[in-house]
């Protein structure tokens, strides 16, 4: 996306102010070992749960190690369980743009992954079984990456891993995940069908930017 379309993007999401950016600190952090990762892989390409059953494609993750922010969706798209492409379509395009307006990117500071590694059929909502049988997977991933901050992405999220919590409660700023900062807005799907709702994530983000200039 070129300076131009980032700035019309922004203007549409009703954005007339812009934050500066601030250097990373560096942590004394270590790369994950690579064949624990290809293990946690293999067991997600070769699971036989019902969920890994009626999806095309197992979504695991994309971005950098030991990111500033790791980005956590719901489950992937129907564009993303089709053609085995993370943040393939419509959503994932929105993820970027999101990211991007406040200084994130897969190849610089950010990794994005997912609740659920699997689509469900028909974009169901994932069951207490299922959603045990992925946190788990994702707790796996969240040790193994080692990221600084936890953005999740969806009510539905915020719920499985957070005990329940609102989406008031999380985008306040206070919550931990694995003794994580932790940060929630309204997921790219909910924006593509309520667009009223740019303003408010536009708000959360900026939020949440100041949250992690501040580590």
């Amino acid at each position: 996306m070129t300076p131009f379309q980032k700035l019309f993007w922004l203007f549409q999401m009703g954005v007339n102010t812009f934050c500066g950016e601030r250097p990373q600190k560096n942590e004394n952090r270590k790369n994950p070992p690579s064949q624990m990762l290809q293990q946690l892989e293999n067991e997600i390409r070769n699971s036989d749960t019902a969920l890994s059953k009626t999806a095309l494609h197992p979504m695991s993750g994309t971005g950098v190690f030991l990111p500033k922010v790791m980005c956590v969706l719901e489950a992937p798209s129907s564009q993303e369980d089709k053609i085995g492409e993370c943040l393939s379509g419509a959503e994932g395009e929105l993820v970027k743009k999101m990211l991007s307006s406040i200084g994130l990117n897969l190849q610089e500071n950010t990794y994005l992954t997912y609740l659920s590694p699997w689509r469900p059929p028909g974009n169901r909502m994932l069951t207490n079984v299922e959603i045990g049988q992925c946190r788990e997977l994702l707790m796996r991933r969240i040790e193994l990456i080692q990221p600084q901050f936890l953005l999740l992405l969806g009510v539905p999220v915020m719920k499985a891993l957070l005990d329940g919590k609102t989406l008031s409660q999380v985008r306040l700023g206070h919550e931990r995940y694995m003794n994580v900062p932790t940060f929630g807005t309204f997921a790219p799907s909910w924006l593509i069908k309520n667009p009223d709702y740019r303003r408010p994530v536009w708000e959360d983000l900026k939020k949440f930017k100041q949250i992690i200039e501040k580590a």
